[in-house]
């Protein structure tokens, strides 16, 4: 337990330091989003290691090195041009790559989809015009309190299972809590940032925040639960070891990955 509170703290530093470069060019932020990127492609095609022919690991990593790079340039177009060329390289390998077949080339479109492209929606975040900081606070900080509620709420209620085929701890009471924990969260960051915030939505702006955090932490929950499924049908306990007693940077940000697709649609839709 110890080890795991440790680890936390320090990834708590990691992001905090992040957000603190941030405050002094949005740019740098891009860099830990790249981190994410790079080292949860690694522990995906490490976790399909046997699944995947060498050109296609080689591939998808290259793709997870230079998605940063080509939206920092291109924006949304460096982007899409890479995800294209990824997958025209993918499906070539049919042709070259004696080792690639149609279900391994379906896995390679997989991992570089889950993590890299989703993630890409926190570049978005960043260099949105109005609120950014208030929406990468929120993504960073609805999901581990979420995570944390439900954790301790479970443990302490216990009940009926949530869904034990596929992740067999997680409650029902659990998730309640992790609901519960996200709401709190998200009102919590909207007081705090009321002044600062720029709102253009045509809801009450408390409402929104209900919304952003209740969602926002199912987004939390449901990335929580894939990412177990995935672990399941592939016999892993964890994606990885860079993180004592938490396992591997997957297994942090999995709910940070689907609430960021949410907050991002909800700060452009709705405030």
């Amino acid at each position: 337990m110890l080890k795991r509170i440790l680890t936390g703290l320090c990834l708590i530093c990691v992001v905090a330091g992040f957000f603190f470069l941030r405050s002094l060019n949005t740019a740098y932020f891009e860099i830990l989003i790249m981190l994410f990127m790079i080292v949860g492609t690694f522990e995906m095609t490490r976790a399909f290691k046997n699944k995947l022919s060498i050109y296609q690991v080689t591939i998808i990593t290259i793709f997870s090195l230079v998605i940063v790079p080509m939206y920092h340039l291109f924006l949304l177009n460096g982007i899409i041009s890479s995800f294209f060329c990824l997958g025209l390289l993918i499906l070539s390998g049919l042709v070259f790559d004696r080792k690639s077949n149609v279900e391994n080339s379906a896995y390679s479109l997989f991992i570089a989809f889950y993590p890299s492209m989703m993630l890409s929606t926190l570049l978005f975040v960043n260099d949105l015009l109005l609120n950014s900081t208030l929406a990468l606070t929120i993504i960073f900080i609805i999901s581990p309190v979420a995570d944390t509620m439900a954790f301790a709420v479970g443990c302490t209620f216990k009940g009926k299972k949530l869904c034990p085929a596929i992740s067999p701890k997680k409650t029902i009471s659990g998730a309640i809590g992790g609901l519960a924990g996200g709401v709190l969260a998200s009102i919590i960051l909207y007081y705090l940032f009321k002044n600062n915030i720029v709102f253009n939505g045509f809801m009450p702006e408390v409402l929104v925040f209900v919304l952003i955090g209740l969602i926002g932490a199912m987004f939390t929950e449901f990335g929580d639960l894939m990412e177990s499924g995935i672990k399941r049908n592939l016999g892993i306990k964890d994606m990885g070891k860079i993180l004592p007693g938490h396992g591997g940077i997957m297994d942090r940000i999995d709910g940070v990955i689907f609430a960021s697709c949410f907050v991002f649609a909800c700060f452009v839709l709705l405030i």
